[in-house]
């Protein structure tokens, strides 16, 4: 059960730490860490609306160059961010 995986649930805690300090409007927030009265860890992350990447590949590829690299330059600026962090 994963909630019974010490070690799992532990690196799941830093990782949330890491994640609540990064703010960057291409990183979804995460808010809170828990566990469930089973032990079953969660997070609880900012809800985003609007297509998913792989829905927006599936619609609309292949890219023009710019979107191509607006989106990259996205992805790139929110990895940096948690880097960063």
């Amino acid at each position: 059960e994963l909630g019974a995986n010490h070690d799992l649930v532990e690196r799941m805690r830093r990782e949330a730490e890491a994640l609540a300090r990064i703010e960057h409007p291409n990183v979804v927030r995460t808010f809170d860490f828990g566990s469930t009265s089973e032990g079953r860890p969660y997070l609880v992350m900012e809800l985003i609306r609007g297509r998913t990447l792989s829905t927006l590949i599936a619609e609309e590829a292949p890219f023009q160059r710019r979107t191509f690299a607006e989106l990259a330059r996205q992805m790139a600026a929110g990895l940096a961010a948690a880097h960063a962090a």
